[in-house]
Formats: C-alpha cells, sequence, structure tokens
C-alpha cells in the first residue's frame, strides 16, 4: 500500500477576531481536498477551540458539508455531526486528542501539523485595569524590588507592563493577556506522534523565532510569521505539495512561499521556514551563548559604547516585529557586527550567530509591499533596556538552560535601573 499523508489541525480562538483568521482554514482544506492536482488524497484530522472552552475533534473529508462564514461571524456545520468533545486546559485536549490520532495514523508516510492561534498578548483596557494600576503603583513602595526605583521609575514600568501589547514569551496560544498553551507543553503533546511528525506550520503571530525552534524540536522543519499575521494563508494554492507523501522539505516549504509571492490577497507578514534538527539547533544556542557572554562582560564592565550599539541593533531589527521586545535577529546580528561600540571578539561572535540563522533557512517571504532589508525571519525574544527581566523567566525551559549565557545577558540588560 503507498504512502499517505496525514494532515493534524489544531485551531484555537479565543476571540472573535482570531476566529476570522482561522475559520478560512477549514474551508481551504476543503477547497484542496477537490482540487484535481491533489492526487494523494491526505488524512484531515482537526481539533478547534472556537470561542468557548470546549475542543471539536472531527475529521475533514472532501464529502464534508462546506465550512462557510455566516454574515453574523458564525461558521455553518459547525461542530460537524459525529465530532468528539474535548474538554480541560488547551494542554489537555490538544494531548487526548493526538493520542487519538496516533491510534489512526495510516501504516506510513508523513504527519504534518498546522497549529492556528492568538499568538499575541492584547491586554485592552477595562476600568478595573485603571484601579489595578493604581493599587500597584500605591503599594509597590512595600515590594522589595520596586522600593528601589523612584515613583517616576515606578510609573513608567508599572504602566509599561499594564498598558503595552506585546508577546507573551514562551507562549503559542493566547487569550486576552493570558497563556493558554506554552511551547513547553505544546513539544510534550507533539512529542506523541514521533517520529513521523515532518513539518509544523504555525498560523499565529512571532512563533518564527529561536525559542520556538528549541522549544518545538519535534517537527523537522517549521514554517512561521515572524511578526504580526494578517489575512489567512492561502493553504488551497499550496495544499497539493503539502498533502503529496514524497514531497520534500524544500519542496513544501517553495509551494507555500511561492503561493504568498503570487497572491496579493494572502497572508501579509513575514514568513520563514527553517529545518529544526535537535544538533543544529545546539550548534545555534552555542553561538549565542558565545555572543551572550561577550556582551554580558562589556555591559558589566560599563562600556557605554555596548549598550548604544545594542540599542542600535535593536531597531535595526524591529521594523518586521509587531510586538514590544522581539527583534530579527539577524539583523540584530549583522548590527552588532557592524558596530565598532563593541569588542572585535563580541562581533566576530554576532557575525557567526547571524551565519548560522542563514544556513538554517529554507526560505523567507516578506509579503508586505515594503523594501526589504536584511533580515533573517527568526526572532529573538530581548526586551528593552531597564524595562522587565522578569518577563525572560517565561521563556521555554528548553531555550533557558540551553541558552543560560545569553539569558544572563539579557537578564541584566532588562533589569530595571534605580
Amino acid at each position: 500500500m503507498p504512502d499517505k499523508t496525514t494532515i493534524v489541525l489544531i485551531l484555537f480562538a479565543g476571540n472573535g477576531s482570531t476566529a476570522e483568521q482561522l475559520d478560512p482554514l477549514l474551508k481551504e482544506i476543503q477547497i484542496g481536498l477537490r482540487d484535481p492536482k491533489t492526487t494523494n488524497c491526505p488524512e484531515i484530522h482537526c481539533l478547534y477551540q472556537r470561542l468557548t472552552d470546549i475542543g471539536q475533534q472531527f475529521t475533514i473529508t472532501s464529502q464534508t458539508t462546506d465550512f462557510d462564514r455566516t454574515p453574523s461571524g458564525g461558521l455553518t456545520n459547525f461542530p460537524p455531526a459525529g465530532s468528539i468533545e474535548r474538554s480541560g486546559s488547551l494542554s489537555c485536549q490538544m494531548t487526548d486528542f493526538l493520542n487519538s490520532v496516533k491510534q489512526q495514523l495510516p501504516a506510513s508516510g508523513p504527519v504534518h501539523v498546522i497549529i492556528g492561534a492568538h499568538g499575541i498578548a492584547g491586554k485592552g483596557f477595562h476600568p478595573t485595569v485603571l484601579l489595578r494600576f493604581l493599587l500597584l503603583l500605591l503599594f509597590s513602595r512595600l515590594n522589595s524590588t520596586w522600593r528601589r526605583l523612584s515613583w517616576r521609575t515606578r510609573f513608567r514600568q508599572l504602566r509599561q507592563n499594564l498598558f503595552a501589547t506585546e508577546l507573551r514569551p514562551g507562549a503559542v496560544a493566547m487569550t486576552a493577556g493570558d497563556v493558554a498553551l506554552t511551547l513547553d507543553d505544546a513539544e510534550l503533546a507533539l512529542g506523541i506522534l514521533k517520529p513521523r511528525l515532518q513539518a509544523l506550520v504555525l498560523h499565529t503571530c512571532s512563533l518564527s523565532a529561536i525559542e520556538t525552534m528549541c522549544a518545538l524540536g519535534t517537527p523537522s522543519f517549521h514554517i512561521a510569521c515572524q511578526n504580526k499575521l494578517r489575512q489567512s494563508m492561502k493553504l488551497s494554492k499550496w495544499f497539493a505539495t503539502l498533502a503529496s507523501p514524497q514531497a520534500i522539505p524544500v519542496q513544501v516549504t517553495t509551494a507555500c512561499l511561492d503561493s504568498m509571492k503570487a497572491d496579493s490577497t494572502n497572508a501579509i507578514g513575514c514568513f520563514s521556514s527553517h529545518v529544526n534538527s535537535s544538533h543544529e539547533v545546539t550548534d545555534a544556542l552555542e553561538k549565542l551563548n558565545k555572543l551572550g557572554n561577550e556582551l554580558f562582560t562589556l555591559l558589566t564592565s560599563n562600556v557605554p559604547a555596548t549598550v548604544n550599539a545594542a540599542e542600535l541593533a535593536i531597531i535595526d531589527g524591529q521594523e518586521l516585529s509587531a510586538a514590544a521586545g522581539t527583534t530579527d535577529i539577524v539583523a540584530f546580528c549583522n548590527s552588532l557586527s557592524a558596530s565598532s561600540g563593541i569588542s572585535n571578539s563580541a562581533r566576530c561572535a554576532a557575525t557567526a550567530v547571524a551565519g548560522k540563522m542563514q544556513s538554517l533557512q529554507l526560505g523567507l517571504v516578506k509579503n508586505d509591499g515594503s523594501t526589504p532589508r536584511r533580515f533573517g525571519g527568526i526572532s529573538l525574544y530581548l526586551p528593552l533596556r531597564n524595562q522587565d527581566s522578569e518577563s525572560l523567566k517565561l521563556l521555554p525551559e528548553s531555550f533557558r538552560t540551553g541558552a543560560m549565557d545569553w539569558v544572563k545577558f539579557a537578564e541584566l540588560w532588562a533589569e530595571p535601573s534605580p
């Protein structure tokens, strides 16, 4: 019996705007299944937690009634007849779902997972938020850390933490400010599909990142958005390639990115595809660690030029980043390597990191109409100077242990000044 591809969709829409992004994926799957170019019909399994706490597990075939959005923002034929309800945390739902999928896998053939979710914490505003802000400011003098800071600094730090819309590091799926699924929990669940899992398509914002590569190590390659994802990926345009059991990572990447470049209605953003072998990621972390150690030494030596060089490098890498605290790692390191404000050994370390990131790249497309720059499509979490060192504790455990010297520098960099 010939190989057969399995495509697994894990979708989480905690709000209406995310549902608008994810609902079309179901229809795109159906269009792809019915396309004459799809000669190897794959098996499609889906878990969709849509605007409730209950996930719906179901399969999609070419005969499944169409999933269409209604004028009121609903979704027809959802949940489909025969769906299985999954309850509990998103991590538990994902684990139960993938255990069920594993039991139904064909004897051979690749498995591709598509995770769709809201990846950035939009904190929003509510009168109770203002009250909480005032109470935090009033009682900050009782906190041993905040007590060392001036009132002006306390106000600035609390305001930034309360009102800024920023990436919560280490999160795959978000609700309004709350982590619903961590990278570590996602990797634990994805391990159920070892060694069959090949591709991971992340239809979510700001997850084409070195931390994601480190944490989600089960798939052999990732396709993800580096910054804010706008519109939906036209999956039907490259579905036939994704569905082919013979397609290799470069072919899947090329089909995906070419479809974006050829169609202006495709998803808007910076999309990256990169290999994800444990050996390659370990080598990348070692180079990042060396850079972190060099910068830490310069920072503790109170070299003012080091701060200026790093701040400029962050700015150079932020053109594509929608979230505060993320910077394109290649642009960041290219800026450092060209700076006269840091040591030669630090510049060499930055050059090595940039080169490694680019060597991992299978493809990159910047689909937002602006002038291309030297971006690598893989971002790095680094809070602004003196802003928020606590957020670094939310990074995936595998990254924190694998890049200890870099994290040490990042914590010192982000530590609020008195």
